[in-house]
């Protein structure tokens, strides 16, 4: 082989490793513009689902300070046992424990601090008064709209 061939060849040899490369590079962007779509959408999910749990985490104390009401509240008070007492209190100290242990201490503070009725309570609770419920099918049956 003369010299100008071996250049040729050389020539190919590195085109044939530029275009190699090439296709690997644009493997490589593909894969990254695909992990980072992904990346994102985890991103989303994960997002979502933090705001669902803190949410259910509210909802949990909302629950075990109504709870309390039964042992701690004038307007509430039921006569409960030893048995019951000890189930009132066991059931925000369980709370209060997976609180804490969750990294949500001011939810566990709130907790150990405070027996009330949440607003999403109290309107669950006037949805069950029977005077309530009573006047509701009479509208519906009468053909009028609430509020009237």
């Amino acid at each position: 082989m003369d010299h100008r061939e071996e250049r040729i060849e050389d020539s190919e040899n590195v085109l044939a490793e530029y275009n190699q490369l090439y296709r690997t590079a644009e493997e490589k962007t593909t894969k990254v513009e695909q992990l980072t779509k992904e990346n994102k959408q985890l991103k989303h999910v994960i997002q979502r689902a933090t705001v669902q749990i803190l949410t259910l985490k509210k909802a949990l104390v909302n629950v075990v300070k109504a709870v309390g009401l039964m042992k701690y509240s004038d307007r509430y008070l039921q006569p409960l046992d030893t048995w019951g007492e000890r189930l009132v209190d066991a059931i925000a100290n369980y709370t209060s424990k997976w609180l804490n242990h969750y990294e949500s201490p001011d939810l566990a503070k709130d907790v150990d601090s405070h027996v009330q009725l949440s607003k999403g309570i109290n309107d669950e609770m006037r949805a069950l008064e029977p005077h309530k419920a009573q006047q509701q099918r009479h509208n519906h049956s009468q053909g009028m709209e609430r509020g009237m």
